[in-house]
């Protein structure tokens, strides 16, 4: 079994949570709802799995999470959501507070045990299959979850977005990315829906969804089967084509940016 604790100062926020007013925004409130989503992890080894925590309220600084503790086996996923966590070294700024977990990624069931503050419990599964994670919820107190599919993206995809900083250029700029991709990749035809950086939907295309939300004017998926030195030297070659200002974001499912 693994135990993960981050705890940090937990002792001030017991003691807070009984008290009238806000000291320094650590407490829980129960009356807020916290959004509970997924999130893969790409890296060229392998494929995982996040649960991420975001809650509905803003707090004064940009780097707040959440303290907790997570304790994971082979059929069991355990978080508790013990409070908010504004670290020291605050980036200035205003953010909802979030956390990104890692969890069983490998295919099977596995009992979901979710605790905010000393009275909210949920309980629910984790049902992990080739293409797909969907969670199911027996109880949502204090919690939302807008989504509880994400697909798996596939090997090979890459995506990403490309913004003016004239937006009366944006066909010209989507039109020079796409035909600096065409001749190096293949069209996708993905399931409509979630797939953590981003979704689908049909007959508008992808949108970017993490790290920041693109509309689907602006955003692009390919599939790509060549050796990146081919797809850095196309990225390279726009750049040098997209007026300057431009945004131009690429990211594949190695969990690189080029």
């Amino acid at each position: 079994m693994r135990t993960f604790l981050k705890v940090l100062a937990v002792t001030f926020v017991l003691a807070q949570w009984g008290c009238s007013g806000d000291l320094d925004n650590r407490q829980i409130d129960v009356a807020e709802e916290i959004e509970l989503s997924m999130l893969p992890v790409l890296s060229p080894s392998g494929y995982g799995l996040n649960f991420t925590f975001q809650s509905d309220s803003n707090y004064n600084c940009k780097n707040v999470g959440y303290l907790y503790t997570l304790e994971t086996d082979s059929v069991r996923i355990k978080i508790h959501l013990l409070g908010i966590d504004i670290p020291e070294e605050c980036e200035p700024g205003n953010a909802r507070a979030f956390e990104k977990l890692a969890v069983q990624h490998e295919e099977g069931y596995y009992d979901i045990s979710l605790d905010i503050g000393e009275f909210i419990h949920n309980t629910g599964t984790l049902v992990i299959e080739p293409t797909s994670y969907e969670i199911y919820l027996s109880s949502r107190h204090g919690m939302s979850l807008p989504r509880n599919r994400m697909f798996k993206i596939p090997e090979g995809s890459i995506w990403g977005y490309v913004v003016p900083q004239n937006i009366n250029q944006q066909v010209e700029v989507m039109s020079t990315v796409q035909n600096g991709f065409e001749p190096i990749t293949e069209p996708v035809n993905l399931h409509e829906g979630y797939y953590g950086y981003f979704s689908i939907t049909k007959p508008f295309g992808i949108f970017t969804e993490f790290p920041i939300y693109k509309n689907a004017q602006s955003c692009f998926i390919y599939h790509f089967t060549q050796d990146n030195i081919v797809l850095e030297s196309a990225i390279d070659s726009l750049r040098a084509q997209l007026p300057d200002g431009t945004e131009f974001k690429v990211f594949t499912w190695q969990g690189l940016e080029l």
